[in-house]
Order: structure tokens, then sequence, then C-alpha cells
């Protein structure tokens, strides 16, 4: 009993340290708690998303191929380019990106244009001839327009784009790039299934023949 009277008095002629303690001792909890339940809702957040990282893009470009100074091209031309690039999924979860539009652009002449990838192509199938006539059906195929990745796996992506040049400024545009190919900014522009958006420049660029995935 004694023992316990002379604590209570301790405890009432220091009560401002205790409680001063006590408080320190309660931030300490609740910083460790914090942490904690940060640390944790990372690690859940891990488990359910993805983490797509791109790399290593390089361009085939036709517009830097030397038989192009020598073609007069008109609105009915158009220009082959193919993109590749390393694909990886750094995260647990699988996900998915939108196959990337290509930006070209000419700060001389301040023009830039957005070609969509190549998501379809199409087959001839059943060839018939009968004499000078000859007939064979079509078949087109989807490509889609999403590449899937499922957690940890890796691609080697290659697209194809068409730069038609149907109007007065894709043709200013070719012909300006003529003078100077190498002017030419070539980005990959796309987003993955939670919204994150990349635009990558891409400074790799080569002749389009005998370029992409071997």
């Amino acid at each position: 009993m004694k023992y316990l009277i002379n604590f209570l008095n301790f405890l009432n002629q220091n009560l401002g340290a205790v409680q001063t303690i006590s408080t320190i001792v309660l931030v300490v909890i609740t910083a460790w708690y914090a942490i904690s339940t940060k640390r944790m809702a990372n690690l859940m957040r891990d488990q359910i998303t993805s983490k797509i990282i791109i790399e290593n893009p390089s361009i085939g470009s036709q517009f830097t191929e030397k038989w192009i100074l020598e073609r007069s091209f008109d609105k009915q031309s158009f220009l082959n380019i193919i993109a590749v690039f390393d694909i990886r999924n750094e995260g647990n979860a699988s996900g998915s990106l939108y196959k990337p539009y290509l930006e070209i652009s000419l700060s001389a002449i301040n023009l830039s244009f957005k070609i969509s990838p190549r998501t379809k192509s199409y087959e001839s199938y059943n060839h018939q001839s009968s004499g000078a006539m000859s007939s064979y059906d079509t078949r087109t195929i989807n490509h889609g327009a999403s590449i899937f990745l499922q957690g940890g796996a890796s691609d080697r992506i290659e697209l194809d784009y068409y730069f038609n040049i149907n109007t007065d400024d894709r043709l200013n545009f070719v012909n300006e790039a003529k003078k100077n190919p190498l002017a030419i900014k070539y980005y990959l522009v796309t987003k993955d299934n939670f919204g994150k958006e990349y635009k990558i420049i891409v400074s790799d660029v080569k002749e389009e023949r005998d370029f992409g995935i071997k």
C-alpha cells in the first residue's frame, strides 16, 4: 500500500513530464501505424496493378531513303514507317497498352501528324480462274488495338504505319522532309489500362527497307 501511495505522489509531482512522455509515445505509435498501413497498401496495390515499361524504341522510315529525293509525290501516294520496341510488365497483375500511334513533326514548318498503327490486314483466298477471268475472296484479319501482358511478361512489338499523302499539308510535309529527313521528330504515344500516358521520343531511325523483327 505504501508503494502505491508513493507512486501516486510521484505521478502528482511529475504530472507534466508524464503527460509529455505519454504524448511522445502516442505520436511514435501513430507514426509507426501510418507507415505500416502505407506499406501494406502499397503491397496490396502492387498485387492488383500492372507496371508497363516501354524501352528500346526504333523506327524504320521511308522518309530517310534516298529514292524519295528523286520522286515527285501527289495526293495519292503514301510512305511506310515501321516501329519496333520492347515492352515488359514489372507488376504482378496483367495489364494492357493501346498500340501507340506515331506522331511525326517538322519544327521548320510547324507541322505535326498523328498516324494510327495498322490493326487490320486483308488476305485473299479461294482463287478461281476460268479462261481470262479470275476471282477470289478476301477476308479481314483483325490484329487488335491493344497489347496484353501478364504480370512479369515481356514482348517485342512491331507496328506498321502508313503516312497517306492526301492533303496539301501532308504533301508540304513530305517536300520539306526531302530537304532534311533527319529533322523529322518521331514519338510513340499511348496509354495503359489505368490511364497512364506515355510519350516516347524515338531517336534510333533507320531506313524502312530490311527493317523490323527478323
